[in-house]
């Protein structure tokens, strides 16, 4: 399982930190994280996040502590900080659901300036398990599967664990394109309503003009349409405007993926010009599915957690 989850970082590029959440100002106040770890016989051993005051040990005042194993998610973590009248600001990557635990390591940072908290990456590990085991149900029509046991993903014969791997990165490299869309149009602003970003997206331009030599011009009109793909030949509907990001086209170059090495169609939308056509996509995935008690070898496996 643990090569899967790197080989699916890989192509989804989630190697780097991720702002979680920022905390305003508080002068003469330092912060402390300390990350979920696992003891030699794998056993979480929670962390915890401390505000602490820059005082005289004569004065010494008792830190102010959030601990991880009763505040679990980052949503739990920020009310309790809004509850202990800590002003936070929601991050455009603030996700609620991820585990508190996750978040960067910090050592007596100072507050005297406001403070952004980072996690390792953006997806957990727990939300590209979730997507395996979605993969077992859509693609696999397993039900009920235990992922915390390897055994399962050793039943996958080659290229089974290479289509799982392509199939997850393509749907969470999706869910990424919504929170890359979302902080452009939705902005940000501190629980107290001071330093409002606001939304970037509303003075957008309805049409734009450049001026090419002395004599030609070009115009691009949203309203029109012009210069716009025809996203029914790419068999992808393009619903958030995004056809020029990153995101975006690794999403049309897994899906290609798919597509070349597998076959698999079931990716790409039904757009069809209108008459009597029907699209038959059947490929059984469950012939990967036989290969019991054959195992992969470390070798093998890590020849799917190379980038192509």
């Amino acid at each position: 399982m643990n090569e899967i989850i790197t080989a699916v970082r890989e192509l989804t590029f989630d190697r780097f930190i991720i702002p979680a959440f920022a905390l305003k100002q508080i002068a003469g106040k330092t912060i402390s994280i300390i990350p979920n770890t696992k003891d030699v016989n794998g056993v979480v051993v929670y962390g915890r996040l401390s505000i602490d005051t820059v005082t005289p040990a004569e004065h010494a005042v008792e830190p102010i502590v959030f601990d991880f194993s009763e505040f679990p998610t980052m949503e739990s973590l920020l009310n309790a900080l809004i509850e202990a009248d800590i002003i936070v600001a929601y991050t455009s990557y603030f996700k609620g659901t991820e585990p508190s635990g996750s978040l960067v390591k910090v050592t007596n940072v100072s507050l005297d300036t406001p403070y952004t908290a980072f996690r390792r990456y953006f997806f957990s590990d727990t939300e590209i398990v979730e997507k395996i085991g979605w993969y077992y149900w859509k693609v696999l029509e397993l039900r009920n599967v235990d992922l915390t046991n390897d055994t399962l993903v050793n039943l996958l014969q080659r290229p089974g664990e290479q289509h799982m791997a392509i199939w997850v990165a393509y749907s969470l490299v999706e869910r990424r394109r919504m929170y890359e869309n979302a902080s452009l149009s939705i902005g940000q602003s501190f629980t107290d309503g001071s330093d409002y970003v606001g939304s970037s997206m509303a003075t957008a331009p309805v049409s734009t003009s450049v001026q090419i030599g002395s004599v030609f011009s070009i115009t691009e009109n949203a309203s029109e349409g012009y210069f716009q793909e025809d996203f029914n030949r790419l068999g992808s509907d393009n619903v958030w405007g995004d056809r020029f990001s990153f995101w975006y086209k690794l999403m049309l170059y897994l899906r290609q993926l798919l597509e070349e090495t597998f076959g698999d169609y079931s990716l790409r939308k039904d757009n069809v010009m209108q008459g009597h056509v029907e699209l038959t996509r059947e490929l059984d995935f469950r012939s990967y599915y036989d290969s019991y008690p054959f195992t992969l070898s470390p070798l093998s496996r890590g020849i799917i957690s190379k980038t192509p």
